[in-house]
């Protein structure tokens, strides 16, 4: 499961949660992906994942700081921001 959906089955009503787990359980469906979607919407979990991701971004970046320069370290500096600024 992911932090979305998560997100949405603590902060949305009862009916939304049985709608996410239908749709879970029933393999993810794309037919059950359109209501989850809008579950997620309306809930804000999208945007609340964004901003965790982005926090944990940050967070890494920071980490990274103290490493000397070097291939290595600019790899792991550009894996950081792609994962935090994906869009899928």
């Amino acid at each position: 499961m992911t932090l979305p959906l998560i997100r949405a089955l603590a902060v949305g009503n009862p009916a939304a949660g049985d709608t996410i787990r239908r749709a879970v359980e029933g393999g993810g469906r794309l037919v059950d992906f359109a209501p989850v979607m809008r579950i997620l919407e309306e809930t804000g979990a999208l945007g609340y994942a964004r901003d965790r991701a982005a926090d944990e971004g940050r967070k890494a970046v920071a980490a990274l700081d103290g490493l000397p320069p070097s291939p290595h370290a600019q790899s792991l500096l550009q894996l950081a921001t792609f994962a935090a600024d994906r869009a899928y």
